[in-house]
């Protein structure tokens, strides 16, 4: 529970502050005050407006895909407009660019050319650094990131029938270990100076946005269509046990009737092998919250925790969302009624990530952490 916490933003020129909301979080963890991840050496890493020379890094545009190494304890988050992958050490406080050009082509006419979502495949090992799978708009493929060498190359970059893809958003690896599923949507397809309208979809190689998956032990692997009929297909994530598969469509602005500005959608889908052995996905229901149309943001990344207080029924999926950070229960299919809290924030939020004692939030400008609290057990201790 929150009531009346106050959350401040530091930067060597100005302060921000907002009132939380009051909410009751059925979490694992309580959360306490923003913190805004700028050391006092290196405040100017979370300006607006990122440039990279030599030693010198300024700021976050749109930060996005976060993921937790373990082992460095440390989070590494691409930004897709500045075109760069960052890492933050949460034992040093200091920021680094471990990926210049993160989307794999520097002259793209794209207005976010950068990577996106990322998902750790090895851990840091003997000091080499992870190695991660990396979403790319700038090349439009998957991509392999050995975070030691800093080399990176494509993995999956075209369907089966030799389409490209759009712009892979975000993506998770089958429980065992065999394949790649990822969003591709369209608006990674926007130029520079362009707005997100309806006719985006027609730079699409194969004329609508899926969700794909692609074998990973094929020499040169192919994807394949497994979700169609999502408007705007973004967040992607698999429940603690593997067996659910969640995808969250991002609706902004007027787009479409179906899927406005405000309007929160996760689709539920059991995950299944097929008689060749390929994954399934069979659609089983869709989480569906109205935050009203004055909401900035939208149902963009997540991530999915058991809940502490019935950890052997519910889950609970920590979410971006219109108007800030929300929590849903994955179990619930009525509208509005998944939603058990939120935090309304004056930012957008694109994704989060938990890792060592915090959750990360990234999104306008900035790189955030909430601070978790252990041992909730209750909802009236909660």
């Amino acid at each position: 529970k929150i009531a009346g916490e106050r959350a401040e933003f530091f930067n060597s020129k100005v302060i921000f502050s907002f009132e939380a909301t009051k909410m009751y979080l059925f979490l694992l963890y309580l959360f306490v005050p923003l913190q805004s991840l700028s050391a006092p050496s290196a405040v100017s890493y979370l300006e607006t407006g990122v440039a990279y020379d030599g030693d010198e890094l300024e700021g976050l545009v749109w930060s996005e895909g976060p993921v937790y190494s373990v082992r460095q304890r440390s989070v590494y988050v691409s930004d897709t407009i500045s075109n760069a992958i960052y890492r933050y050490d949460e034992s040093s406080a200091e920021v680094e660019a471990v990926v210049e050009n993160s989307g794999g082509a520097s002259d793209s006419p794209f207005q976010e050319p950068g990577s996106n979502g990322m998902h750790i495949v090895r851990d840091d090992e003997l000091g080499k650094g992870p190695l991660v799978y990396v979403c790319r708009h700038g090349n439009r493929s998957i991509s392999v990131l050995d975070v030691g060498s800093g080399a990176m190359h494509a993995l999956v970059s075209a369907t089966e029938a030799g389409n490209r893809l759009n712009s892979p958003n975000d993506l998770v690896v089958t429980p065992d270990g065999k394949y790649v599923i990822f969003t591709d949507p369209t608006y990674g397809l926007i130029n520079k100076g362009g707005h997100d309208v309806p006719e985006v979809i027609e730079k699409s190689d194969y004329g609508a946005a899926w969700v794909f998956g692609a074998s990973l032990s094929s020499p040169n692997p192919k994807a394949f269509a497994l979700r169609k009929g999502i408007l705007r297909p973004n967040g992607i994530g698999f429940t603690p046990d593997g067996q659910t598969l969640f995808i969250s469509s991002c609706c902004q602005l007027e787009l479409s009737k179906e899927c406005k500005q405000g309007e929160g959608f996760w689709y539920r889908h059991h995950f299944e092998i097929d008689p060749e052995g390929r994954p399934a996905l069979n659609p089983t229901g869709v989480l569906h919250v109205s935050f009203g149309s004055d909401k900035q943001g939208c149902a963009d990344g997540f991530t999915i925790i058991p809940n502490p207080t019935k950890p052997e029924s519910r889950n609970v999926i920590i979410a971006s969302c219109p108007g800030g950070l929300c929590l849903l229960d994955a179990e619930v299919e009525e509208n509005g009624r998944s939603l058990l809290g939120q935090l309304k924030l004056s930012f957008k939020v694109s994704n989060v990530a938990v890792g060592g004692s915090y959750i990360y939030l990234t999104g306008e400008t900035k790189l955030w952490r909430l601070k978790l609290k252990e041992h909730v057990k209750s909802k009236d201790e909660l």
